[in-house]
């Protein structure tokens, strides 16, 4: 069994930095290790909807209505 690391967050909040560190650190020490990436992911599309959803939200919670 191989332990897992899951890193997540917003889009620029270092997840790819911090991966990257992670991926050298295990190969120095010759361990194995696997990166999986969503950078192939088109974020424009995938995140599209989110700025309009996070507008709602702050509109809804600070004026009371939509």
């Amino acid at each position: 069994t191989m332990p897992l690391i899951i890193l997540c967050g917003g889009p620029s909040t270092g997840k790819s930095t911090r991966a990257e560190a992670r991926l050298q650190f295990f190969q120095e020490k010759s361990m194995p290790v696997h990166l999986i990436s969503d950078n192939h992911i088109d974020r424009n599309r995938v995140y599209a909807g989110e700025r309009r959803r996070r507008t709602l939200m702050i509109v809804e919670n600070n004026i009371g209505f939509r």
